[in-house]
């Protein structure tokens, strides 16, 4: 889903899961992010299927998930 520049969007996670977002525009300088939508018990084998999938311009989405690995432990999960 993309939302239109400049304007705020809003979006309800209804499933437990992990799911990365970006900003097509700004991708290059890593402005993206990951959200955590409940406490899923196989988080560090979706992270890791995620990088997996990652290629060429993905770079930046293997940055997010690796701060995300390293702060999975913090948070039970």
């Amino acid at each position: 889903m993309a939302s239109a520049l400049g304007k705020d969007y809003d979006y309800k996670v209804e499933k437990e899961g992990i799911y990365v977002y970006r900003c097509t525009v700004h991708w290059a300088a890593r402005m993206g992010g990951v959200v955590v939508a409940g406490k899923p018990a196989n988080a560090k084998e979706i992270v890791e299927k995620y990088k997996a999938a990652a290629t060429g311009l993905d770079v930046q989405a293997k940055f997010l998930l690796d701060k995300l690995l390293a702060e999975l432990p913090k948070h039970g999960l």
